[in-house]
């Protein structure tokens, strides 16, 4: 909390805060400034108030100076610095073990209500296949997000597209193998949690599962081939991050019987170099995910 109020103070009055940080070097100019040369004049005699009031005023608009250019470097609070990097990188990212899966399915209770789906029946999902479901463990051993890829059959895909069907209602026998997968042309995004997704690691985190997500697609799919990206939108912040990467409402909630928003990407070439420009934009993760897949 008090992080967060120093950075919008820190950018509503930029000139103080960098006022602020640079203040024990303007101090330190300012006291030479002044002291040796009223020093100087003393010994000479010349002891009159507008001489000191004089020296006064040029002491401190040489601090006031030096404070600024001095707390350029220094604009950020050191704590703040701190905050910034990501304490608990390296992420070792990898396809989810039924343990794994089970305790990320209890991370969307909060958000899916009614619709959770339970590690029981992901699991029935992540056994047709084994490589639908990635985590990201953090360097404690701690699970910190997770994602699922996974290709459905074109008789409950079309269902799922008009919104006639939920996730409750999928079953293992409606999920294809990997090899079926890889020839889909429609991908179904499921399953993404990040771990305190409101604070800053938690952005963090999802930055993070964002490249991962990427990198997983690329090589284990590629990007040659033309496909289709398709996911509901469960909370409003999942529904601001679709739209910008770049998705396109396909079904409205109204017209879902799971009453969530559908979104989908056209995937091709083209739209997957602006995807990944996208992606870029929330910070490179590349430094902290070690891909075990």
């Amino acid at each position: 909390m008090a992080h967060s109020v120093k950075r919008k103070l820190a950018a509503r009055y930029p000139v103080l805060s960098r006022l602020k940080a640079g203040r024990k070097v303007g101090l330190t100019a300012a006291a030479g400034m002044f002291g040796l040369p009223a020093t100087a004049v003393s010994l000479l005699g010349g002891v009159g108030i507008p001489v000191f009031l004089s020296l006064g005023a040029l002491a401190a608009l040489v601090g006031i100076a030096t404070a600024y250019v001095k707390g350029g470097g220094q604009i950020l609070p050191k704590n703040l610095i701190d905050e910034a990097k990501n304490a608990e990188a390296p992420y070792t990212c990898d396809f989810c073990t039924e343990i794994i899966l089970a305790e990320a399915c209890d991370l969307t209770r909060p958000h899916y209500g009614d619709e959770y789906v339970s590690g029981e029946q992901a699991e029935t999902w992540r056994q047709k296949n084994p490589k639908a479901f990635v985590h990201l463990v953090n360097s404690d051993g701690e699970l910190a997000a997770s994602f699922g890829v996974l290709a459905l059959t074109s008789s409950f895909t079309d269902q799922f597209f008009k919104g006639n069907v939920t996730d409750l209602l999928l079953k293992g026998s409606d999920v294809l193998d990997f090899e079926a997968s890889k020839r889909a042309s429609t991908l179904y995004i499921s399953g993404v949690v990040v771990r305190d997704p409101d604070t800053h690691l938690g952005r963090k985190r999802a930055a993070a599962m964002l490249w991962v997500m990427l990198r997983y697609l690329e090589k284990l799919y590629g990007v040659r081939k033309k496909r289709t990206l398709y996911a509901i939108a469960v909370t409003a912040a999942s529904k601001r991050l679709m739209k910008n990467l770049g998705f396109t409402l396909r079904c409205d909630a109204k017209q879902r019987q799971d009453r969530y928003d559908l979104y989908c990407l056209d995937l091709n070439p083209k739209s997957w170099k602006e995807l990944k420009v996208r992606v870029r934009a929330f910070g490179n993760s590349s430094d902290v995910c070690r891909c075990q897949f």
